[in-house]
């Protein structure tokens, strides 16, 4: 069975290009708050990523790089970025 919340993040990709600035500042998930107002399109996706579900992350890391958003040879950062503004321990 294919898992409800996976659609959504990989929906969330296809969208991630197009915010702006009448779209939310403040994303924020049961693990974290990203604020993406005036970041890039790989800032966006990082900390989309950052903020999903830890299990998902490596798949969410994944896909970006099927579609574009990072180069092949990209590693995800261990750091949070700056723009997720509260981390949950």
């Amino acid at each position: 069975m294919k898992d409800k919340n996976m659609e959504l993040y990989c929906c969330s990709f296809n969208f991630i290009e197009d915010l702006e600035e009448s779209d939310p500042k403040y994303i924020a998930t049961e693990w974290e708050v990203a604020y993406l107002r005036g970041s890039t399109v790989k800032e966006r996706a990082l900390a989309l990523i950052h903020i999903a579900h830890p299990d998902h992350r490596e798949w969410l890391f994944k896909e970006a790089k099927k579609i574009g958003i990072f180069p092949e040879n990209y590693s995800m950062p261990l750091e949070k970025p700056d723009n997720v503004i509260v981390k949950r321990d």
